[in-house]
This record gives structure tokens, sequence and C-alpha cells, in this order.
């Protein structure tokens, strides 16, 4: 069964917001409604497909307030949106709804995906330039942040890249389009199995400093996921993705989500992650029955960093791109302190399935 929830506590100190007892009655109406439709995801047959777009707004940034369930199959989105998406109403606008994070678990080990394409053409025809003259203080800063971190660092194997949306093109449409300035800093290597995803900026994120940002409709389609599955075939084809670092983490949403992890599974009293303990840090890891009802607080945990556009990113990496990096899953999720820089870093281990 899909497991529906709200993840608590998501704002920086945890705290639980007291809901009026009709919103409250409402809410939990709404996630009984959706825990019903929900257990088509993980064991019902797939009729229906959303579509790359739908699929990718989830993975593309946290769920919002706002946000709409397209990630999810058409059929479970038409019965359980509108009582899933009063819930959110209802809820705090930092409550994370557990039912899109679980659905990226079913779909990590779902047969039934679509697998999709991408070709350096691709991103090049859609503003995009691989800048092959990184200065080397960019992956340094990576490493900085990830510190010695597990001891399986090889820099003698890595081939740090960057990308950058920096030139104008034309759209499908025939209009044409100005750059959005969106960067994306990556460390690959094949040999030793991982991927250092560092400096990442999405348009969303760069073009307000802009002095004329280009609007919505001319940012690119193509995604930090194309860009990795790209430069994986480029520089690593072939070979056995096992784990994704994420260094130096920023972003306050995913910073919120660590914290409520934590608080979760009491491993961060001070609910502050200027307190997050060095390396090995924190475990979290979904256990045998993730889907089953009731979550327990290490399943939440593990579900609500699993939404996190840092880990989401990844997981739909495997999920669209398995022509690439076969099929796999993610199946631990580590965070932790380096003992250089006071900042939060992730760990993404990966299962072959």
């Amino acid at each position: 069964m899909l497991p529906v929830g709200i993840l608590n506590g998501a704002g920086p100190t945890g705290a639980r917001r007291r809901l009026p007892r009709y919103r409250l009655f409402a809410l939990i109406v709404g996630i009984c409604l959706a825990v019903i439709t929900g257990s088509h995801f993980c064991h019902g047959s797939h009729n229906q497909q959303p579509s790359d777009v739908q699929r990718r707004s989830l993975f593309d940034e946290p769920l919002g307030l706002n946000d709409s369930l397209v990630s999810l199959p058409q059929e479970l989105v038409s019965r359980a949106a509108d009582a899933a998406l009063w819930a959110r109403k209802v809820a705090s606008g930092r409550g994370y709804l557990l039912i899109s994070r679980a659905a990226i678990w079913c779909m990590m080990g779902s047969d039934d995906v679509v697998a999709g394409t991408v070709t350096l053409e691709t991103l090049l025809s859609t503003g995009w330039e691989e800048d092959d003259e990184l200065d080397e203080m960019v992956p340094a800063s990576y490493h900085m942040a990830l510190g010695r971190a597990d001891g399986l660092l090889n820099t003698a194997n890595e081939v740090p890249r960057g990308w950058d949306h920096s030139n104008i093109w034309t759209g499908d449409d025939g209009r044409e389009r100005n750059p959005t300035t969106a960067t994306m800093g990556i460390i690959l290597n094949g040999d030793d199995g991982y991927i250092i995803a560092g400096g990442n900026f999405r348009p969303a994120a760069t073009v307000n400093d802009l002095p004329d940002p280009p609007p919505q409709w001319m940012w690119p389609t193509t995604k930090w996921t194309d860009i990795m599955a790209v430069s994986w075939g480029q520089y690593a084809a072939g070979k056995d993705l096992k784990r994704v670092y994420r260094s130096g983490v920023i972003m306050a949403d995913t910073k919120a989500l660590m914290e409520s992890a934590l608080l979760k599974v009491n491993k961060l009293p001070s609910g502050d992650l200027d307190d997050l303990p060095q390396w090995p840090g924190v475990d979290f890891v979904p256990g045998r029955t993730p889907t089953k009802m009731p979550m327990t607080p290490a399943v939440e945990a593990f579900m609500g960093l699993l939404g996190s556009s840092h880990a989401a990113g990844p997981a739909f990496l495997v999920i669209q791109y398995r022509a690439i990096f076969g099929k796999k899953r993610i199946n631990k999720i580590k965070i932790w302190r380096s003992e250089k820089k006071p900042v939060a870093n992730m760990l993404l281990y990966m299962e072959s399935l």
C-alpha cells in the first residue's frame, strides 16, 4: 500500500503547528482517502503513465504548498489529488506529503516505467555549454565540504565538469530564448562508481540576478538529470554507479527536511544542523517494509529525505535513465557535517535490483 502522511516539523525548529479541530478532521479524511487510492501505485497495474514533464516536476524541486501531485500515475492523481491537495492546504506551509516520497520509492523498484533518452546535442541545442576548462578551485571546494567522508574518494579517477546555460537558443516553437545563467557543477568517477554533485543553481535561482530576467517560458526544459545522464555516458559509460555525494547542502528546504528527519529519530536534540555529527554522521534506511502502515519514525524520516531535491534528483536519474545506469534504487541516505567546513552533506547509496 502506498502510504500517505505528513512529515511534521519540517521547519527549522521542527515545531508542529496546532490545527483547528475542523481542519484537523478534514486533514485526516483527506489523508485516508489518499491512502486508499495509493495502494494502486506499488501493487496495481499501470494503464497510464504520467508524461515526462509531469514526472519531472516532482524531482526538480521539493514538494511545496501549492504543487500538484503530477508525478504520480494518472489514475492515482485523478482520484487522490483533491483529497491530498486539501490536506496540504490545511497543513502548514512546511508540511510534506509522504505519498509523493513513497511514490519515488515505488517507481525506483517498478518494472513499468518509461525510459528517457537524451543526447549531447539535446543539451547544446537548449542553450547549455560544457565548461571543459573548469577552475581547479571549484572541484576542490566540493571536496572541502565533503571532508574525508568515507575515505573512498579517489581524485586520480575523477572528471570534474561544469555546465552553464549561457547561450541563446531556439525552442520547438521557433521563438528565440535568452540564457538563464543556470550552472551545474559535477565530478564523475566511473572507475570508483560515484558522482559528486556540487554547485547546482537552477534557472529559478539565477534569473533574478539578471538585469533583464528571461521569463519562465524561455527556461530550458533540460534538467540536472539530463546533464548527469549525458555526462556519465561521456566519461563513465558502462560503469556501475554506486554512490552520489551531495556536497555542501545550502538549500533551505532540504536543510529543513534534514532537521526534521534527525528530530524524528532523536539524533539532533537541539534541532540545529550546526550540531549535526561529523562523519560517520547519521544513516537513514527504508527498512524491510517501507510502505507498511503505519510508518515508523525512521521510515518517515527516510521518505522525507528521499523527497528532498537533493535525493529525488538522483532517484529520478536512475528511474528515467535505466538504459545508462541499470535498474537501481536508493537504499540508504547518510547526512553528516565535514570536519573542514561547517556545512551539511548527503550521501546516497545505490543498490542494483
